[in-house]
């Protein structure tokens, strides 16, 4: 989330540590790294969603917001 904010863009957010899903974003392409134990659910895994908010990005991302 901070570098989409650096960026001038702005995500919802309430909690910035994953627990609401407010921020949700889905990777088109590229990667991230999540910590472990950030609380995404096995069907946002599935499709390729994250929470900006607790990931950052290992290469040039495509999102949609």
């Amino acid at each position: 989330m901070l570098a989409l904010e650096k960026e001038g863009i702005l995500i919802p957010s309430l909690c910035r540590s994953g627990e609401c899903s407010m921020c949700r974003v889905k990777i088109v392409s590229g990667k991230v790294f999540q910590p472990a134990g950030v609380p995404v659910r096995k069907s946002d895994r599935k499709y390729g969603y994250v929470h900006s908010c607790v990931s950052y990005p290992l290469e040039d991302l495509e999102i949609v917001i």
